[in-house]
């Protein structure tokens, strides 16, 4: 009966009209499954050789990524556009606080969602290619926990400057920290960004991506035009003189 409500009232619109098909593969994403796009390449050349072809992306990944200094350094970037929408003094304070947290631990990585599901979990048991592996990466993950952590405790320390209680000011930096740094936990990234078989043109995007829709889209969205526009010049400024410090440390 509600079916056929829906269907009358919206018969002939096209609006939303892929929703019902991205919802389906997004809780197949979730629940683990081949994308749609995986499973009609594996269907086009057989198992064997899509498992062949996955290895292969995931060993390539791997070596463009581990003990690669230009890469890792990458990390960085989002702390130009945290600095960019964070309250100076909260930005500065959120930093010296991570720095202070590598000798003593203050336990804040366990109060936030966003740091711990990007920092708080490993696996159990590890092959010694796998241990091989982290060494590799490091460096990248260290940059990365350290740029992770100034972007959420920028934030909370900023809810709490402007009179938010404890959990509401945790939920909001965590919030914004997955705005401005690509969620890569599951469910959290486009439906495309699953797709194995597109991997080859998609795995170093997710990123940019990100970072187009923080600029073009969550800023205006949550300042006003005076806000906005500032936000936006310090992003310019800021990025400028980090590719500048970039290319001169490489």
């Amino acid at each position: 009966k509600f079916e056929k409500q829906i269907r009358d009232e919206f018969e002939g619109s096209d609006h939303l009209a892929n929703f019902v098909s991205e919802l389906r593969e997004y809780t197949n994403n979730i629940a683990g499954k081949k994308s749609r796009i995986d499973r009609a390449f594996e269907d086009l050349v057989g198992r064997r050789i899509y498992g062949i072809a996955d290895k292969a992306r995931q060993q390539v990944s791997a070596n463009m990524i581990g003990a690669n200094v230009g890469s890792a350094m990458t990390s960085f970037i989002p702390l130009t556009q945290s600095a960019a929408t964070t309250s100076k003094a909260a930005f500065v304070k959120g930093m010296l606080q991570t720095i202070a947290n590598v000798g003593v631990d203050d336990q804040f990585i366990k109060k936030s969602d966003f740091l711990t599901r990007r920092i708080g979990s490993e696996k159990l048991v590890k092959t010694w290619w796998q241990k091989t592996q982290d060494a590799g990466y490091w460096l990248f993950k260290t940059i990365d926990n350290f740029t992770s952590q100034v972007v959420v405790r920028g934030k909370y320390l900023e809810g709490l400057e402007k009179g938010l209680n404890e959990q509401e000011a945790i939920k909001r930096a965590d919030d914004w920290a997955a705005r401005v740094m690509a969620d890569r936990t599951v469910g959290s990234m486009p439906t495309l960004f699953n797709a194995r078989s597109l991997n080859i043109f998609t795995q170093f995007q997710l990123e940019v991506n990100n970072q187009l829709s923080f600029i073009f889209k969550d800023i205006p969205r949550n300042y006003d035009k005076v806000g906005a526009a500032s936000a936006l010049a310090q992003v310019i400024l800021y990025g400028y003189a980090f590719n500048n410090l970039y290319e001169n440390v490489v």
